[in-house]
């Protein structure tokens, strides 16, 4: 195979690759949409998995997998932050909508449940600055009824049917949702997630030395 170096300049490159970027993220997100239909009764636990192909590791505490949840947040929420701060630098890309909705879903990942071998584990608001709960709580209800789930008490959808001619119609008439409706406040949300990593990473510290060798 013959390789061809293509000279380009370097903010060409950095805008083809924040395209690629925000369009894997994209993908991503239509991945887990998919995955957030799947019934908890077909969850496979890394246990099952583990013993199925035979691997034999030694089980993590309950301290250890409390620090790697912990430090799985922070990855996250980073992940959240830098896709965030690249639909800040590109307000006229077509694929903000759904960058902007899979930010918020992977905002919302460290404070909802995680299956662990020793228990279940779910990040508090014990470390979001007061002043940001209220967004907080915003975004998490918009990712649990719209952006990962559909919920049919946000469409208020009626039905209505109706008969013409032997032949039966129904007409649904709902409300029209926006999915983006934070995204006015894109520079608030980075600001939360700044807070809050700050926070985590003094808490990362007080975890890691905290942990037996």
């Amino acid at each position: 195979m013959i390789m061809e170096e293509v000279p380009v300049p370097i903010d060409e490159y950095e805008h083809a690759k924040e395209i690629c970027e925000i369009a894997e993220l994209y993908e991503l997100s239509g991945i887990i949409a998919e995955r957030s239909t799947t019934p908890a009764e077909e969850y496979v636990s890394l246990a099952e998995v583990l013993k199925k192909n035979g691997a034999k590791v030694n089980p993590m505490t309950e301290q250890e997998e409390y620090f790697v949840h912990f430090v799985s947040c922070i990855t996250w929420l980073n992940n959240a932050w830098r896709l965030l701060n690249t639909i800040l630098t590109q307000p006229e890309n077509p694929l903000i909508g759904p960058a902007f909705r899979f930010a918020l879903v992977e905002y919302c990942k460290p404070y909802k449940l995680s299956h662990g071998i020793n228990k279940k584990f779910k990040l508090d608001t014990s470390l979001i600055p007061e002043e940001y709960l209220t967004l907080h709580e915003r975004i998490v209800t918009s990712r649990d009824q719209i952006h990962a789930h559909s919920d049919i008490t946000v469409m208020d959808a009626k039905l209505h049917v109706h008969e013409f001619m032997g032949q039966k119609y129904a007409l649904i008439p709902q409300n029209i949702i926006n999915v983006t409706e934070e995204l006015p406040n894109l520079q608030e949300v980075i600001t939360l997630i700044e807070a809050t990593l700050d926070n985590m990473y003094l808490q990362e510290k007080v975890l890691e030395n905290a942990l037996t060798l």
